[in-house]
This record gives structure tokens, C-alpha cells and sequence, in this order.
């Protein structure tokens, strides 16, 4: 067996890390996110230090977890195809703000609203480690990806 495919058995759920600059917002899918701490809250997410969202993260300190439902493939596929430097993925879509003005889901299972605490790099990608200021959650099951692939429906409440 080799690394890719032991690696394509780790599952994830599916985000949406929202931004927001003077000068845009901007939308991008994420899998790779962790709770790290419970008091206080804080999570974890991995994103390639080429993407806009990186940038926007370091400049603004903050951003936005939206935790994608089980309903929610066209958003997860949008927000991860289109380059935020291309165009506004935040057109057209149902968002709501937080309190610093960054863009979240409106029709998420869940949102978290983050500080950024700390930043670690990880070869081609950047760590950023957020402590969560708000948040909000209902029922809707959440969406479950692996590899490339959304799986079985996620658990709700």
C-alpha cells in the first residue's frame, strides 16, 4: 500500500473559509480542519499559501468556518473550483456576516466565527490556528468527504 493510498482512508469534513478585505470577500472549500483546543475553542485549518484566502487571513486576522451539509455539493464545488482572483464566489450565493464582516453560509449546518491566533507553515501550506468567537449550529447532517469523494451522509442532530 502505498502513502496516497493509506492517506485516501483519513476522512474529513467539508468547509467553506470565508474572508473579507476592504477590498473583497471571498469563499474557498477546505477539508483539512481540526478542533485543537476546547477551552477556549479553537480549530485549525490547512490552506496553500498560494491561495487568495491565505493572503486575506494574514492581512485581516480573522475568518469564517461554515460547515457544509449534506445538501450543500454545488457550494462545496464552486467555492473550490473557482479561484477567489478570478471572480466573486460570495455573488449569488446565500451569505450572512459576522461581526468583523467576513462572509459565512447562510444555509450551513454550522458556523464559526474566528480570531487568528497563531500561524504555522507546513511545506506548501499554512496552519492557521483560530480562536472561535461566535458561532452558531442546527440539525442539518453534515457533509463527509474523502479523497475526492463525498461519502455517507454525516451525523446530525
Amino acid at each position: 500500500m502505498s502513502i496516497r493510498d493509506a492517506m485516501s482512508h483519513i476522512t474529513h469534513g467539508t468547509y467553506v473559509i470565508g474572508t473579507k478585505t476592504r477590498e473583497k470577500e471571498n469563499l474557498m472549500t477546505a477539508a483539512w480542519l481540526s478542533q485543537v483546543s476546547s477551552r477556549p475553542a479553537c480549530i485549525a485549518v490547512a490552506v496553500s499559501e498560494k491561495h487568495l484566502t491565505a493572503e486575506m487571513i494574514e492581512k485581516t486576522g480573522s475568518f469564517t468556518v461554515s460547515v457544509l451539509s449534506e445538501e450543500q455539493y454545488g457550494e462545496a464545488y464552486r467555492c473550490g473550483t473557482i479561484s477567489g482572483r478570478e471572480a466573486d464566489k460570495t455573488a449569488g450565493e446565500l451569505v450572512e456576516h459576522d461581526e468583523k464582516g467576513n462572509p459565512f453560509l447562510k444555509d450551513a449546518a454550522a458556523y464559526l466565527s474566528c480570531k487568528l491566533l497563531d500561524t504555522v507553515k507546513v511545506t506548501d501550506h499554512i496552519l492557521f490556528i483560530g480562536e472561535v468567537t461566535e458561532g452558531n449550529g442546527t440539525p442539518k447532517k453534515d457533509m463527509v468527504y474523502c479523497m475526492e469523494e463525498i461519502l455517507t451522509k454525516g451525523k446530525g442532530k
